[in-house]
């Protein structure tokens, strides 16, 4: 097959420039905020917390808070409910201490006789105590205690906890005996709290065990509650065939949560799961994943909300059991300061055998003097962590890491191969706002940065950026291809109107292949670039900006010819009147490489979704098709994906006799002897009956066409000279 490579390759250098192609996009589906769904969590210390759409409850040793949903962009407005005082008959029930216990979609307390439980549904937490003994037969009282900012006035027979934008209902309650009976429960308000009074008459005669039953639920005025949902990200397991989404759901404008979202590979919902729905603010989540456990992490800025420390949140989440038994963790450097910006790249790797970590890098700002440095580390799958020697700082500022998704294949065939991240961080002067560029190179298995001339870390073509620019950095290409990384660049500020995004192509040894490549015209406003690869061609996505209310995405795959980036196809994935932003980009590799996930926030005036897809990331044209060149009815088949990367394969339905195929380029040319036979390959002659033929990863191939042919050598009855039958041709114009 030599000299079809080199014919194929010879041909590629002669092809002319591809038009894009347009909308190479699959149909967007949405991942609201599940309105309709209660999520449960556990908490390190016990707590029990819990969400649905217009609540969420934490449930702790100290007592009950319920904090309504008023709406994503006003402050929280708990209510805190504990246990105090309860009497029968004037005579005291002891009441003990208890932890939480989730089952279900219930929460419960065991406190000696009496058993505080919580029902949890979409509209609220049904609260209920039940006792299985009285210590006396008179009016039962219940002593709760509140504390929460709100003023509590009389809303019918129970009290409205009242705030600016809404508050908490606390419904009516009812006593309810062993046989059904039941009664009202009278809502009393005191100094503290309230108390909650059943008759003694109806004490006298209930069947035991008796259960005192009000409801907990938000009430919001009409118009507030604007939901926002912000800073997609998402990564793909191979092995499950799963995608990951992270996303961020502001629950207050002090208050915002995390939720993981599993789709499978046509960008079909599964599931959606917790990551934080504590009232510690978790806000800029990203994800990476860890092929060989089918485990995924995330990362997050953490704070109170009110608090201007901030630290660096991380959780571990399984993606085959979506299972949330990791709990949350912080990570820190032992310094006094803020880790802001964090980011995190995952192992593509499917051996188990090898111990697989993440690499995660974020911006430390110290209190003292705040000077700004990037803290890389490696976090093992199982909790380990390994610090990594910081990129040397350039300058006083160092900040806004970014890091390739993946850290690429494995196989490794020298030092320069070595699996890899790539860090694309600001070096920046403090005295004029300007920066520059700068990498740094992680190592897969030595788990350390790289040396270039003393320094773990060098200049991106020494270009000088003012503030506002935004950048991204993709995965590595395979190692046939030299471990090549993309950076996607927007020089200009954010205030300026239009700016153009550029393209610099580096490798893993420091040096750079191509810079300033031009991605997307400056005639648009193009924003928020991000990028990967799937080892073999780069994929971009970014924002073109229209209006303040209007603005939509576009992706674009590159190829790489030399040292050159060449667009191989385009595709717009929204195009309507909507605000379309924040896009994540996320390659898959192995057998579906080519494909890409995207997640991206859709904005109309007050309504907010996140929305994913899958984007095919290789030209518009080309396939497979068949010609009918044959006779005497030799049939075959065709199967595989014309694509880099991956193999065709052509079968015989009659492999017996002498089979075989004519591989190579196509042509049409009649066969002397043959009454209606072509020849459609002029090629070689390969004997069997099912032939593979493995397409290079050379973006130079795309647009080549190869072909094959069938033919059967039998000993007699065959139209062609009595002995050969010819079949159809199978044409593959690669993508």
């Amino acid at each position: 097959m030599h000299f079809i490579v080199a014919a194929t390759l010879t041909a590629a250098a002669c092809l002319p420039a591809q038009e894009p192609q347009p909308q190479r996009a699959t149909t967007p589906g949405n991942l609201p905020f599940p309105t309709e769904t209660v999520f449960t969590d556990h908490a390190p210390d016990g707590t029990v917390w819990a969400m649905a759409g217009t609540w969420k409850a934490e449930f702790g040793a100290s007592g009950t808070t319920f904090v309504p949903f008023l709406g994503s962009t006003v402050a929280s407005a708990p209510a805190t409910f504990h246990v105090g005082e309860v009497t029968c008959g004037g005579v005291h029930l002891a009441v003990t201490a208890a932890e939480p216990q989730l089952a279900d979609r219930r929460v419960q307390f065991q406190r000696g006789g009496l058993v505080e439980f919580y029902d949890l549904t979409p509209e609220g937490i049904e609260q209920q105590f039940a006792f299985t003994t009285l210590p006396a037969r008179g009016e039962l009282r219940v002593a709760l205690e509140v504390g929460t900012d709100l003023a509590a006035e009389p809303d019918g027979a129970g009290l409205y906890f009242r705030g600016p934008h809404g508050g908490i209902r606390y419904g009516e309650a009812v006593a309810i005996d062993a046989t059904g009976a039941r009664c009202a429960v009278a809502c009393e308000r005191t100094g503290d709290g309230l108390q909650l009074v059943v008759p003694e008459w109806f004490v006298a005669k209930a069947c035991l065990p008796l259960r005192i039953d009000p409801m907990i639920g938000s009430s919001t005025p009409f118009g507030a509650g604007t939901t926002v949902l912000s800073s997609p990200d998402l990564v793909y397991d191979v092995s499950l065939g799963v995608y990951c989404v992270a996303y961020e759901h502001a629950f207050s404008a002090t208050d915002h949560d995390v939720f993981a979202a599993r789709l499978d590979t046509l960008m079909n919902l599964l599931s959606v799961s917790p990551i934080d729905i504590t009232v510690q603010s978790w806000s800029r989540p990203r994800v990476a994943a860890l092929g060989a456990h089918d485990q995924a992490c995330f990362v997050a800025e953490v704070s109170t909300g009110t608090s201007t420390s901030i630290r660096l949140g991380i959780r571990r989440f399984d993606l085959a059991s979506t299972s949330n038994n990791h709990s949350q963790a912080t990570l820190t450097a032992g310094l006094g300061g803020d880790y802001l910006e964090p980011v995190i790249g995952g192992d593509s790797g499917e051996s188990s055998s090898v111990s697989s970590l993440y690499l995660i890098a974020s911006t430390f700002r110290n209190a003292s003097t705040n000077d700004k440095s990037i803290i890389v580390w490696g976090y093992y799958h199982n909790d380990g962590i390994v610090p990594v020697a910081p990129p040397t700082p350039a300058r006083s500022i160092e900040r806004t890491p970014t890091l390739s998704k993946v850290c690429g294949d494995h196989n490794a065939v020298g030092a320069n191969d070595t699996a890899s991240w790539a860090i694309v961080y600001r070096s920046e002067d403090p005295g004029n706002g300007t920066g520059q560029l700068r990498v740094a190179i992680c190592d897969r298995h030595s788990v350390s940065l790289r040396s270039f001339g003393g320094s773990n870390s060098f200049a991106l073509g020494g270009s000088v950026i003012g503030l506002g620019s935004q950048w991204a950095v993709s995965s590595p290409t395979d190692h046939q291809l030299g471990r090549r990384f993309l950076c996607v660049e927007r020089p200009a500020s954010l205030f300026q109107a239009n700016a153009p995004l550029v393209g610099h192509l580096f490798d893993r040894t420091g040096a750079i292949l191509h810079s300033n490549a031009a991605l997307a015209t400056s005639v648009t406003d193009n924003r928020q670039p991000t990028v990967d690869s799937d080892g073999i061609r780069f994929a971009v996505a970014h924002t073109i900006r229209l209006s303040a209310t209007d603005a939509d995405l576009r992706c674009a795959t590159f190829g790489v010819l030399g040292n050159q980036l060449a667009m191989q196809d385009v595709a717009w994935p929204s195009f309507s009147l909507d605000y379309d932003a924040q896009p994540a980009l996320c390659a898959t590799r192995g057998a579906l490489r080519g494909r890409y996930g995207l997640a991206f926030v859709r904005s109309s005036g007050n309504n907010h979704a996140v929305r994913t897809q899958g984007y095919l990331g290789i030209a518009a044209s080309g396939g497979m098709t068949t010609r009918g060149t044959g006779c005497g009815g030799l049939a075959s088949t065709s199967t595989g994906l014309a694509e880099l990367g991956h193999a065709v394969t052509v079968s015989l339905a009659d492999p017996s006799g002498l089979p075989g195929f004519l591989v190579g380029l196509p042509t049409n040319s009649p066969v002397a002897g043959c009454p209606g036979c072509s020849q459609g390959v002029t090629g070689q002659a390969l004997l069997g009956g099912q032939v593979t033929v493995a397409i290079p990863p050379n973006a130079a191939f795309v647009g080549i066409t190869l072909s094959a042919q069938g033919f059967r050598f039998v000993p007699s009855g065959a139209p062609c000279l009595g002995q050969i039958q010819i079949g159809n041709t199978h044409d593959f114009t690669i993508r």
